[in-house]
């Protein structure tokens, strides 16, 4: 198996999948990812990453991370340190701010590819909220901006269940987080993200931004505008 360590934060990782995926189609070798648990929502997406028909095998390793000012910085270290044998190894992360979309810069420095057709596996959609707008608030409360029937999709939920559920909504709001880049990697339509005025260029964080709705939260909320 071909070994690819991160070390977050979770959106930086999803935009690693497209990079695996084009080593898993190019040798034919399974992924095993092997990732810091220092960074807590690695320790709950197991069973997402075991939907990816890439994916053969996950390690936590106890791997430090200093800080995210940068990504989990360090995020270069050997996985034979915590007991992973498997070779190549290669370590997918921020060696500056990237100056392009994220899975190209990744893989510019390991020489590998990007599988410009991959379609995060979230599950079959849940076709009870075909009619339903939903909404993950991470701290940007966006319940004040948005229809108030809307149906939150806590975070105590695991991803790939809100994920699923988002998959099959009419319309689907959250903050620039790890779960937009999700969203946008499984195809989720309607997407509308709602940034805090300090985020990254968008192209960077995804494929096809043109065919999402960004807002900033301090505009006026949308569903006044159909009363």
């Amino acid at each position: 198996m071909i070994v690819l360590t991160h070390t977050g934060k979770l959106g930086d990782f999803f935009l690693a999948m497209p990079v695996a995926s084009w080593l898993y189609k190019k040798t034919g070798e399974k992924i095993h990812w092997v990732l810091s648990s220092e960074f807590k929502p690695f320790t709950t997406i197991e069973p997402l990453l075991f939907l990816q028909e890439m994916t053969g095998k996950v390690t936590l390793v106890p791997h430090h991370i200093r800080n995210y000012k940068c990504g989990g910085q360090p995020y270069r270290f050997d996985p034979a340190k915590y007991g992973v044998e498997d070779k190549p190894y290669y370590n997918i992360g921020f060696r500056h701010l990237p100056d392009k979309y994220v899975p190209d810069f990744y893989a510019e420095e390991i020489g590998a590819g990007v599988d410009d057709d991959f379609v995060l596996n979230a599950g079959p959609a849940r076709k009870d909220f075909s009619d339903k707008i939903v909404f993950v608030d991470d701290g940007r409360q966006l319940r004040n901006y948005i229809d108030p029937a809307a149906v939150e999709l806590t975070i105590d939920q695991p991803l790939e269940v809100n994920l699923a559920l988002a998959l099959g909504a009419r319309e689907v709001h959250c903050g620039d987080s790890g779960f937009a880049v999700a969203a946008d990697l499984a195809a989720i339509r309607n997407l509308h993200i709602w940034n805090h005025g300090r985020s990254a260029q968008p192209e960077y964080y995804h494929r096809h931004p043109e065919r999402i709705q960004f807002y900033r939260r301090r505009e006026k909320p949308r569903f006044w505008a159909y009363e």
